[in-house]
Formats: structure tokens, sequence, C-alpha cells
């Protein structure tokens, strides 16, 4: 295995981690390989590394060339910041697809949560000029050929939950606090409906978004399994391929769903771990991938 690194931009600190696959001298010398660009999660606030290297090195031993890109977060991260360095990172790789031996028509976005977010931005906004000519990318070399997307923030409308009076309390003493608001975050300031529309990934899904392949769960208490469902209606409607997966049960941010990433014991679900190898034979099919371990 050979591991890459970079910057993206001189005044960023966001940055990637591309791990490729040597191919051997014995078996398909010069094959060239699809890619996964993995966006981890974390509110915009910060990457989770949960959603990072276990999920790249899990790709990894399906025979997929894997990418981690931590993009910029938090205070000062505004829009279009991460989804230009996603932008950047994709071009990259297309301009050194013989050098790593990629296959150019076969990068796939994979994203959790808000990093689902990011990926299906690219996914839809591709040829925005912000994204493009501002930052020296021709349009069409950061198209994506297919998303992955876990528990993705499409709308980034949180979901509405009761909350308990004990957790009420903490909150309103400043004990406890949930993270900013994603749209708050990406805008810059507080929210306004016109900016809450602007970021709500439903409003612009078109026949030129990638194929996807989504999952969520029934119980997340953040984001919204109806998202995920309206995705994939409006995809259909525009003859996009698409697999949806709602699994019964499980919390929010449930990453591989086993004991490597679990934090704590009801984090492990072997029915929603299956999301993991249904991506694989999934994007198999839809990329006409024939992988060689």
């Amino acid at each position: 295995m050979k591991v890459v690194s970079g910057k993206l931009f001189d005044d960023r600190a966001a940055g990637y981690t591309g791990y490729l696959i040597d191919n051997s001298e014995e078996i398909h010398q010069g094959m060239k390989r699809p890619v996964i660009v993995v966006c981890p999660g974390g509110g915009y606030w910060f990457t989770s590394d949960r959603e990072a290297d276990p999920i790249a090195l899990k790709y990894l031993g399906e025979g997929f060339h894997t990418f981690v890109l931590r993009y910029s977060t938090g205070e000062g991260a505004a829009y279009p910041l991460a989804l230009q360095e996603l932008s950047k990172l994709i071009s990259v790789i297309r301009s050194h697809a013989d050098e790593w031996m990629i296959d150019p028509e076969k990068i796939i976005g994979c994203g959790f949560s808000a990093g689902g977010h990011l990926a299906a931005s690219l996914g839809v906004l591709s040829e925005e000029a912000c994204i493009t000519d501002e930052i020296g990318v021709k349009k069409g070399e950061n198209k994506l050929n297919a998303l992955v997307l876990g528990y993705p923030a499409l709308s980034l409308i949180p979901q509405e939950v009761e909350v308990p009076p004990e957790i009420k309390a903490l909150l309103e003493t400043g004990e406890i606090s949930f993270g900013p608001d994603p749209v708050e975050t990406l805008s810059g300031q507080k929210p306004t409906q016109e900016d809450k529309d602007r970021f709500n990934l439903l409003n612009y899904v078109s026949e030129n978004v990638p194929p996807s392949f989504v999952w969520n769960t029934y119980t997340d208490a953040l984001v919204p399994f109806e998202d995920s469902i309206t995705w994939a209606i409006k995809l259909e409607q525009y003859h996009v391929p698409v697999e949806l997966h709602v699994f019964s049960q499980g919390n929010h941010g449930l990453s591989l769903a086993n004991e490597e990433t679990a934090t704590k014991p009801d984090e492990i679900n072997d029915s929603i771990a299956e999301w993991f190898p249904l991506s694989v034979k999934w994007l198999k099919y839809v990329l006409n991938v024939k992988l060689v371990h």
C-alpha cells in the first residue's frame, strides 16, 4: 500500500490522506481501480475520526483506492470553503489518475451526516463557479460518478425531538450544549430562511446527480430519515439509479455499526452493519466495477 497526503490550499489547514493499493506483478498488473473519497461527519464543526480512516480502510480491503478529506470546519469555515476543498481534491485525484492507477470515471463520494451533505453538495452543485473557476478547477474535473451517503443531513433541517426536562435544565444553565447549527456555520451568521433554503439539497436534485446509495435509521434523533426517502424519490423521478435502506432501529452516527467504530454497546448492530457489504455490491453493479484485492 502507498500512502499519499497533502494540503489543497496553501492558506488552509484542510488536507487529505490517500490509501493506494499496490498492483502486484502477479495479478492484473496495470489495473486502474475506482476510488472512494470519504467525508467524515461532525456537523461542519469538526470531522469525526470514527467516520474517517475506519471507513477508508474498510473499503481499501475491498479493493478500492480510498481518500479521507479533512475539510475546513468550525467558526470561520463558511460556505463554500469545505465544498471548494472537496471539489479541488476530486480534481487532484483525476489529474493523478495515471500515476495513482485510478479509473477517472469511477470516483465515488462517501459521506456521513454533515459529510454526507458535503458529498451530496458536490453531486448537485459541481458546476458552480465558486468551486470551479474561482479555484482553478475546470468544469467536469470535479465530477463524482457515484455517492454513498450514511445518515446524510441532506436538508440540514434537524429532527424535531422532545428534549427531556433534565436535559433542558442543563442546556439552560450552560452545563451542556448541542453543537452549533450547521446552517449558521455555513452561512457565517444567524441563518435566515433564505440560508436554510440555500443549503437544503433537496431543492437542487436533478438528472445530473450521481447514482446514490443511501442509508439511515428510522429512530435517528438528529437527521430525519424522511430526507433520505425524499432524495431517493426525486432521483427516481429523474431516472437516476438509487438504492435506499432505512433500518428500523439505531442512533445517529453509527459509522460501521461494529466494534471498530462503536463507543458504547448500542452502537454495535449486526443488521445495520450490513450497509457496508450492500454498498460494495451496489457500487460494483452500478459502476460495472471488477476488483482484485
